[in-house]
């Protein structure tokens, strides 16, 4: 188990999250809640060649070195089963090979999705069911719901469901608050799209709320890491699969 490490004047996260084809890279400044660098791009079946390249070019950019880094937050899936390892294994790699102490904190990627939703909810609504999608390959989907009432909290793996799109719709209909909106982002395919476009409860969301960000992951690794300091051990890291049908919540 790692010391805590004291807040210095500037504490500077790398996010890294190679979940699913969608692939995103940020660095953040936590003291100024400032997002210095951010960066989101498809990356089929490349994330080992272009991941290291990505965070080369994103530090110099912002002239910095792994030595100016305080915090690397990784997705921690579920998603592709190479792209979490990926994403997993290139962070334990950077914390451990860097000399000065680097913490490493893991956020499960539908925790990443679903915070946006959860603040958009909250300003206008304050009621409704939180959904997030991902594609988890060979006709099956990843999702995950949350009440907007509730206060934040991060996913664990039982709060996950797999499977198809008709799965998936027919839990919205058995909806865990009947007659609230239900707000659903995420990388909605064609397939899913279709599925639940005749719910009547479904709220549509603009583009904003259906990506994740990786300075949101940013924000939400350093949170975590204030609030339990003892998460940041790399030898408890894993990668979050759902190997099969979640309980899910509610």
């Amino acid at each position: 188990m790692r010391a805590r490490m004291r807040c210095p004047k500037a504490m500077i996260v790398l996010a890294l999250d190679t979940s699913t084809e969608l692939a995103g890279l940020a660095l953040y400044d936590a003291v100024s809640d400032r997002t210095l660098y951010a960066l989101s791009w498809r990356s089929p079946r490349r994330q080992t060649r272009e991941l290291a390249v990505h965070i080369h070019t994103a530090l110099n950019a912002c002239a910095l070195s792994m030595a100016g880094i305080g915090l690397v937050a990784v997705a921690t899936g579920p998603g592709s089963f190479t792209g979490v390892r990926i994403g997993v294994s290139v962070a334990k790699g950077l914390v451990l090979g860097t000399r000065s102490k680097v913490v490493l904190v893991g956020i499960p990627t539908l925790s990443v999705l679903l915070s946006p939703l959860y603040h958009q909810a909250q300003a206008l609504e304050r009621a409704g069911t939180l959904m997030g999608v991902l594609p988890a390959g060979r006709g099956k989907f990843i999702w995950a719901t949350m009440s907007a009432r509730a206060p934040w909290y991060y996913l664990s793996q039982d709060d996950h469901c797999l499977g198809t799109a008709t799965d998936l719709a027919g839990f919205l209909d058995r909806g865990p608050e009947e007659g609230a909106p239900v707000w659903l982002g995420g990388e909605l395919t064609d397939e899913i799209q279709q599925a639940v476009q005749q719910h009547p409860r479904l709220v549509a969301l603009p583009a904003l709320f259906l990506a994740r960000s990786p300075a949101v992951l940013a924000r939400l690794a350093w949170q975590r890491w204030q609030v339990e300091p003892d998460c940041t051990d790399p030898a408890h890291l894993a990668p979050l699969y759902v190997s099969s049908q979640g309980k899910g919540p509610g």
